[in-house]
């Protein structure tokens, strides 16, 4: 039955569909002449020169050039209705038996009307917190969590509300777990899928990214996620900090979690930012020497307690324009205090097309 949810999710949002577009008085006529539609087509891009300090004796450390991102860009509406996003990463290798592991998203949106909207295609997965939710191209260092999830992106399908003043937008999304097995989604063992209830809100000096996660490790084996993201904004400073709690049905409830948080600082609002970093991930629900077969927890290991640390500097140069950044930054953890890394580097934007 369980494997039916998908299903009867998609075959529940078909029929709300047909009804509303059977009732929708919106509809512009066929008769009148198309318009054309907004498009957005945009490369970014971002390399870095990293320092790498081993921090262990007789490891020499390291340090070269390294493009770190390559990505396109497209947007835009078939109509007043139906609207696309899509992202590919040039960076990644897709493989004969994932054409889509580059593309981190591909997916239709139709707009029933300003506040109900369904979405198909390959998503983002709804895990709230705010380093989760980041662009990958604007995050320098990671919380243990975030850097081992499998994929951040996966095929499957969603409904969202938002209330008529924007503040609040709730979405539930069906997709396939983000541990998938990428090289055979369809294994003799069944599909696994990923269940997953979001709610962003957005209230000037408090935003939101809050979700309740079920999602499937193994056939039948689910690890339920709550995470809390939280962002304050006091003029020249905003603050994150995001908790998650990971159970699968060990330990006790709260001996599985991470908690990441940033603090930005707006020297010169829209010009130079300072930032520092940091948090914690830890796992006490099994013992560290768990088999591997038997863990539940499988991007913060079992035994996992540390912390992390960092900060940097960002820097756009252009008047007016966020479409060049020079940055800098440090990151070490307590794994291995004496290991370091740094980084310094620029991300350009080149806007191809723009069709407002």
């Amino acid at each position: 039955m369980r494997k039916l949810l998908p299903l009867l999710f998609v075959y529940a949002m078909s029929i709300f569909l047909s009804s509303a577009e059977e009732y929708n008085d919106t509809i512009v006529s066929q008769a009148q002449p198309k318009k054309k539609q907004p498009i957005s087509i945009v490369f970014d891009v971002r390399a870095d020169w990293e320092y790498h300090v081993a921090g262990v004796e007789g490891e020499k450390d390291q340090s070269a050039f390294a493009g770190k991102f390559l990505n396109f860009t497209l947007h835009g509406n078939i109509n007043q209705h139906f609207s696309y996003h899509f992202r590919y990463r040039f960076n990644k290798i897709n493989t004969a038996l994932d054409f889509f592991n580059a593309t981190d998203y591909a997916y239709l949106n139709y707009d029933i009307n300003r506040n109900w909207r369904v979405s198909a295609g390959k998503q983002v997965i709804a895990i709230g917190g705010f380093e989760y939710d980041k662009a990958p191209i604007d995050v320098y260092f990671y919380s243990g969590y975030a850097k081992h999830v499998s994929t951040c992106y996966e095929f499957g399908v969603s409904g969202q509300y938002m209330t008529s003043d924007g503040r609040n937008t709730i979405m539930l999304q069906i997709t396939n777990s983000p541990f998938t097995d990428q090289n055979n989604r369809f294994n003799p063992a069944g599909a696994l899928y990923g269940y997953n209830l979001a709610w962003y809100g957005n209230y000037g000096v408090f935003n939101s990214i809050y979700s309740i996660n079920l999602i499937e490790y193994a056939d039948g084996k689910y690890v339920n996620y709550i995470a809390l993201g939280n962002q304050f904004n006091f003029g020249p400073i905003s603050w994150y900090i995001d908790w998650m709690n990971r159970y699968g049905g060990k330990g006790n409830f709260f001996s599985d979690f991470s908690i990441m948080s940033r603090l930005n600082c707006h020297v010169i609002q829209d010009k130079l930012t300072l930032f520092v970093k940091g948090g914690v991930d830890y796992n006490n629900a099994q013992a560290a020497n768990t088999p591997q077969e038997q863990i539940v927890d499988l991007t913060v290991r079992p035994g996992t307690n540390y912390a992390y640390y960092g900060a940097g500097v960002e820097f756009f140069p252009m008047k007016a324009s966020r479409d060049l950044r020079l940055h800098a930054w440090w990151t070490s953890d307590t794994d291995n205090a004496k290991a370091h890394t740094i980084g310094i580097g620029v991300k350009w934007i080149l806007t191809a097309f723009e069709r407002k």
